[in-house]
């Protein structure tokens, strides 16, 4: 923003009231007592951070302002009701965590609090995101734990208990339900973390239990589980241990080597191998290079996907024959489509998990976000931290 602007929206700002917004002064020990919002992230890896520990190791004044969130009517959100008055930890459960445990020099008697009302969870979810965006020190994995969080999923492996699974997620909820998501796979939209982290729960869950040695850990692969989990799931018949098996051999890098045509898991786990061989195939290399764009991550999840089908259903292989790679990838939710149709379950839709209408919110949003912004810029050096 520029100078010309900033004195604009400073103006805009001196005109404008904040109706839903109030300062009060209370005792740490009633800011303990207040409910962390329960979306928030996991606040226990996030102390465990060097950056954090020297942040809050010494109190400053600016770590004394905190936010409440207050909800004005009776809702319910994500099957859970909530009554008028409830009040919520928006900004600051990490260093009240930090203080309780002793981690600081000084723990602050009173803190200032701004209050912050919202007729419902949804609205109050998307002023949290709005808080924490302007602070910037939630990243999108940390969301994608408190999603998990709050959705009850106690993870065992610490790549997804990190919520190290964006990407895979993504690519996963564009392939399989595209109307749902028709957005660039990449993009990753906070207002639908919570609804993709629903839609994949179980599956999500599923590769929890999978040991995985780290190279077979990445976001392609892991995308092509959550599709092929889920399409055996609403198939509804004996694939879903062969699928799990068949991801577990991935995982422990089982390949059976020296024969003319090798089995699927074979394919998958000597082309992850050869991944950073520079070579071509012949010479132990890999297919195609592997990464993180949009061309690479289609090709990538395509190959996983044809060459588990191909071990689903015991075929081997000399060679990946298919010349147009994203075929399976593009193709997947065509059969995850007659899956549903074979089982009478309905694809899922914007009502199966809670999740943001931008258009509904929008409003209630922009009011906060341009002071918010003006915060941010004025105190860069000492931003409101969480």
């Amino acid at each position: 923003m520029n100078r010309q602007e900033k004195r604009k929206l400073t103006q805009h700002l001196k005109r404008k009231k904040f109706n839903n917004t109030s300062f009060e002064t209370m005792l740490f020990e009633d800011f303990l007592l207040t409910p962390r919002f329960p979306y928030n992230r996991d606040e226990e890896r996030r102390m465990a951070k060097p950056a954090v520990k020297k942040k809050f190791a010494i109190l400053l004044d600016v770590h004394c302002y905190v936010v409440i969130g207050v909800l004005t009517e009776d809702c319910e959100y994500a099957g859970i009701k909530y009554k008028e008055g409830d009040r919520f930890r928006l900004d600051g459960n990490t260093r009240a965590e930090f203080w309780e445990s002793g981690k600081s020099d000084f723990v602050p008697e009173e803190l200032l609090a701004g209050v912050v009302e919202a007729p419902n969870m949804e609205i109050m979810k998307m002023r949290y995101y709005t808080f924490d965006s302007v602070t910037s020190v939630e990243i999108t994995a940390e969301k994608i734990t408190g999603a998990m969080i709050n959705a009850g999923m106690k993870m065992k492996s610490e790549k997804l208990a990190k919520g190290q699974i964006a990407l895979a997620l993504n690519y996963a909820c564009f392939g399989m339900y595209p109307t749902e998501f028709a957005y660039k796979p990449s993009e990753t939209r906070d207002e639908d973390i919570e609804k993709k982290v629903s839609l994949f729960k179980e599956e999500i869950m599923i590769l929890d239990e999978i040991v995985f040695k780290r190279m077979f850990a990445n976001q392609s692969l892991f995308c092509a589980f959550l599709m092929m989990l889920k399409l055996a799931k609403m198939k509804k018949d004996d694939s879903l241990e062969k699928i799990k098996t068949i991801i577990s051999d991935i995982g422990r890098g089982k390949a059976t080597t020296g024969e003319c045509e090798m089995n699927g898991v074979t394919h998958i786990v000597e082309e992850i191998k050869g991944k950073n061989n520079n070579q071509p195939k012949s010479m132990g290399g890999s297919y195609f290079g592997w990464g993180t764009t949009y061309k690479v991550m289609m090709r990538q999840i395509s190959f996983v996907i044809y060459w588990m089908n191909k071990e689903l259903t015991g075929v081997k292989g000399q060679q990946y024959p298919n010349v147009d790679s994203e075929k399976e990838y593009k193709d997947f939710h065509e059969k995850h489509d007659v899956a549903v149709l074979l089982t009478e379950v309905s694809i899922a839709s914007s009502n199966d998990a809670s999740y943001f209408d931008k258009d509904k919110f929008a409003e209630d949003v922009n009011s906060i976000t341009p002071f918010l912004k003006i915060i941010d810029e004025e105190q860069s050096n000492e931003n409101i931290l969480n």
